[in-house]
């Protein structure tokens, strides 16, 4: 039984730290029927403290649940942060990059300032700190490339036209086609004299395109 209980103390401390928000009812549900098998499994098994276990298993499902709300956005921010460097998107990254930067700082800032023991809260501490760095470190990519700005935006640009399925010979598409073809008139001798800004502002376009209309 004892090992029983430690296996299970442990599965909890390990699981998953990202779950859907509109799960968040049925995982509730899932904790609380969790308990009460404990509290039976425990008192079938006089040898094991019932208080102090209980409040081990619960402590440990309340560090569960911060992580899940600590640690959700700065995954997505990470796994975001991986493809714009691989679409070579340079100033989407640049704008994630501070606001992950600023999301880093509050979630740790709380997680410190929480009242539960730091004993249950490591684990969501060090991954904060991983994920944080990671992101900083694929932007790093950028800096290790050193190209000329517009170069990012002429590769993005080459990405989307070869990965977007836009039909220009009827009507159906015809805001997309027109944005296109402005967008395409943008050589490279264009693209080297325009301010960051209005790079920025082109990339975005392209990356409309991308969304929109990907394969």
């Amino acid at each position: 039984m004892k090992n029983r209980l430690t296996q299970v103390l442990q599965n909890y401390a390990a699981s998953p730290l990202v779950r859907l928000e509109k799960l968040e009812k049925i995982f509730d549900l899932s904790r609380k029927a969790s308990v009460n098998k404990l509290k039976i499994e425990l008192l079938n098994n006089v040898r094991i403290p019932l208080e102090k276990t209980l409040q081990e298993f619960q402590n440990i499902l309340a560090a569960s649940k911060i992580a899940d709300a600590t640690l959700a956005n700065l995954i997505q921010a990470e796994n975001k942060m991986n493809e714009y460097v691989l679409n070579l998107q340079y100033f989407k990254a640049k704008k994630l990059l501070t606001q992950v930067q600023k999301d880093c700082t509050e979630k740790k800032n709380e997680l410190h300032a929480h009242p539960l023991s730091k004993t249950y809260l490591k684990s969501a501490i060090l991954r904060v700190d991983t994920l944080c760095k990671a992101s900083e470190e694929h932007f790093q990519f950028f800096i290790t490339l050193n190209a000329a700005k517009h170069e990012y935006v002429l590769n993005f640009s080459k990405l989307v036209n070869s990965s977007i399925n836009v039909n220009c010979h009827g009507q159906a598409h015809i805001v997309a086609c027109n944005k296109l073809a402005v967008l395409k008139n943008i050589d490279d001798e264009n693209l080297k004299i325009l301010p960051e800004n209005k790079l920025e502002f082109i990339e975005d376009q392209w990356d409309s395109l991308y969304q929109e209309y990907r394969k």
